[in-house]
């Protein structure tokens, strides 16, 4: 028995010491591209044509809404933060803080990941919009930003990704088509006599995502709060149907270098897996997803406005230079293949792009294409690692 147990032990400490082994190689292998100048030189760079005043700003507040594109936009913050060495707010384990609840520092942000005297610099992970909550953990001069998309692609995009027909409207045979087929009153009765898929997602969820509760969305002064608080909050709402237009405007406010807005589309759908909706089919799903649709009009109309400001031209030139840099990151990188998927009558919808990277693909590459997940846990290792660090110093210093 003895034998027998020491056995286990052994075995117990090399397994332990494999998964540690296995975890800090991906960490290293992830610091080594992001830290080697060399490689992110073999991208074309450009400079925007900006004002020589221009100062570059890595205090973010990024709300990541939910089927929006939000990932290839949190992959660019990270990518950047990881690569300076910033502070990220980070929740205990997984990659939400406080979603689908409203949250506060004390409950929902991870222990040991600052340093005293240290601050914030980032905030890109999935949360729900808690503005008094984002100005006690962010510095005063962080830009927020969050982005939308077209409520219907939105909606589209959520109601398969979630399967919600099986696990919000608990009718596993319920696709979008058929649910369309109903009366919109009979959609809208349907979807709000339920509870939300996780307590997370279902109808309206960029309103959601930034606050609003569901028995506010037929509340029109409700809504109206919500839009004038979301237009005074946010320095800049990115617009998933324009992500290239979206990001050289990010790169203006931000003042950071064009090459850095470079991306790889992440959990992206085949194009062939998008829905084809009719007109009537369409205007069912805005008016069912009521403040998405009031929020989306609104911020695009702001949108143009920001713009024209840029000037047309000007934002012509630099979005073809994006385009540039994307081509050729994803010449140099990856081919793309189809996932298969087995759910559901219409299992194609389910259908996510799999980035499969060329044999040779350049080491720069893995850090397009890292997943939150493993990205968001080597972040969280490398500030505990720095925390414990500054503390042992601090204990030293001050022994007597």
């Amino acid at each position: 028995m003895h034998i027998k147990r020491k056995q286990l032990y052994v075995l117990t400490l090399s397994f332990f010491a494999l998964v540690s082994l296995v975890y800090l190689n991906a960490k290293n292998r992830l610091e080594t591209l992001l830290h080697d100048e060399s490689t992110l030189r073999k991208l074309p760079l450009f400079q925007l044509n900006r004002s020589s005043n221009c100062v570059p700003s890595d205090h973010i507040f990024f709300l990541k809404t939910h089927k929006c594109a939000s990932s290839t936009v949190q992959n660019i913050l990270m990518r950047r933060g990881f690569k300076k060495g910033l502070n990220f707010v980070l929740p205990e384990k997984g990659n939400y803080i406080g979603h689908p609840y409203f949250w506060n520092e004390t409950k929902h942000i991870g222990k040991w990941l600052l340093a005293e005297n240290e601050e914030y610099d980032m905030f890109v992970h999935h949360s729900r919009f808690t503005p008094d909550a984002v100005r006690r953990v962010m510095p005063n001069d962080s830009k927020w930003i969050t982005v939308m998309r077209d409520p219907v692609a939105q909606f589209d995009s959520s109601y398969h990704y979630f399967s919600l027909g099986n696990n919000w409207l608990k009718n596993k045979s319920l696709t979008l088509k058929k649910l369309l087929s109903y009366a919109t009153e009979d959609i809208i009765k349907m979807c709000e006599n339920r509870v939300r898929y996780g307590y997370a997602f279902g109808h309206n969820q960029m309103a959601f995502d930034l606050g609003m509760d569901e028995e506010q969305f037929r509340n029109e002064t409700a809504i109206d709060t919500l839009v004038s608080t979301l237009t005074a909050e946010f320095d800049l709402v990115l617009v998933a149907d324009f992500m290239l237009i979206s990001l050289v405007l990010l790169a203006d406010l931000l003042c950071w270098p064009l090459e850095q807005m470079a991306f790889i589309s992440l959990n992206t759908r085949e194009t062939s897996a998008v829905s084809e909706l009719t007109e009537l089919e369409r205007k069912k799903i805005l008016e069912l997803n009521n403040v998405d649709s009031r929020l989306y009009n609104h911020f695009l109309k702001i949108f143009k406005v920001k713009i024209e400001e840029y000037g047309v031209e000007r934002i012509e030139k630099d979005v073809m230079r994006l385009a540039a840099i994307n081509d050729d990151l994803e010449s140099k990188c990856l081919k793309i293949e189809p996932r298969k998927t087995v759910n559901l009558s219409d299992a194609t919808l389910h259908k996510i792009e799999n980035i499969v990277l060329l044999p040779k693909a350049p080491l720069y590459c893995e850090a397009f294409v890292q997943k939150e997940l493993a990205f968001t846990d080597i972040l969280r290792w490398r500030q505990r690692k720095k925390f414990k660090i500054k503390s042992d110093l601090k204990y030293i210093l001050n022994f007597k």
